[in-house]
């Protein structure tokens, strides 16, 4: 989980229930969701959503479910309710179906491993949630020209390749508790080897959709030039278009910015340097206003 980029939201007194700001559609949909699950109604005690910055949807930060827990948190604390588990709160605004990370992310902060559901547990329990030395920065590569794989074309394609395991996908545990204890020890080199190998691994599993490990030829372009730029901590969020690197500090990292931007090969990027977030969502009550603010999921 990282900052920035991040989810803000207010909630204000209003004389019916209304959503605003960018995204708004989407927070609707989720606050829908909440009052069906909990078989309330938005206009008891109502109140004004306000989107006060989103997350690029569709870019493989997990915008989506990012906004919809800060719906649901938000419509709790707006009411006064103290928050549910992340499981209940997950499935209340209908996330977590594939993956829990974003979900314990959103409560945790740091690094997270969440390894699968266990019996017939909705959400997959958290295994650790670990940071890594403050000083550590990451780079992003934001890229509005294009947008990643969701909804319905998401879900054929997990139907497709869960049919056809590789090899490679038994070895993907080992990788995640490579970098879980890399970071652990603050070892930067190890900790940035073994996230690329887990990232490349867990690509070649979707490499029939993607045409390899990563989702296209600039994306993988983008990958084989900041490792020979001597990066080691590379990787793909999601399904992309936005690229990652780790590095040892903020100088660093504002080199390597730089330097991407005199390459063509980061045309149409939107780089930024984010920090690993060591904790959960931030929350505040400032006269009527409730306030919530959630990171990003990488």
């Amino acid at each position: 989980m990282v900052h920035p980029p991040a989810v803000q939201m207010s909630a204000f007194p209003a004389s019916e229930f209304v959503a605003t700001g960018p995204q708004a559609d989407r927070v609707r949909q989720f606050a829908s969701s909440w009052a069906a699950y909990y078989g309330a109604s938005l206009d008891e005690r109502p109140c004004r959503l306000v989107v006060e910055q989103p997350l690029p949807a569709h870019a493989g930060l997990g915008s989506g479910t990012q906004i919809a827990l800060t719906t649901g948190a938000l419509l709790h604390l707006w009411r006064n309710e103290t928050l549910p588990d992340v499981g209940q709160l997950a499935r209340s605004v209908g996330r977590g179906k594939r993956s829990a990370v974003g979900c314990h992310g959103f409560f945790h902060g740091g690094i997270i491993l969440a390894s699968g559901r266990k019996g017939d547990g909705f959400l997959a329990p958290l295994d650790v949630s670990v940071n890594v030395p403050r000083q550590w920065r990451w780079v992003l590569w934001l890229d509005p020209s294009q947008q990643g794989l969701a909804g319905s074309a998401e879900e054929e394609v997990f139907q497709q390749c869960s049919c056809r395991r590789r090899s490679s996908r038994q070895s993907l545990p080992e990788l995640a508790r490579a970098v879980v204890a890399a970071a652990q020890q603050a070892d930067f080199e190890c900790f940035s080897e073994s996230l690329y190998q887990y990232g490349y691994s867990a690509g070649m599993e979707f490499a029939s959709v993607q045409g390899g490990p990563f989702n296209g030829a600039l994306l993988s372009r983008r990958v084989e030039l900041l490792r020979k730029w001597g990066i080691l901590g590379v990787g793909q969020s999601s399904w992309g278009p936005t690229i990652f690197a780790v590095v040892r500090s903020e100088t660093e990292a504002t080199e390597v910015l730089q330097r991407s931007r005199r390459s063509p090969v980061f045309a149409n990027t939107r780089p930024l340097i984010a920090e690993t977030c060591p904790h959960g969502f931030q929350s505040e009550v400032i006269g009527p206003q409730c306030r919530l603010e959630s990171q990003t999921e990488q």
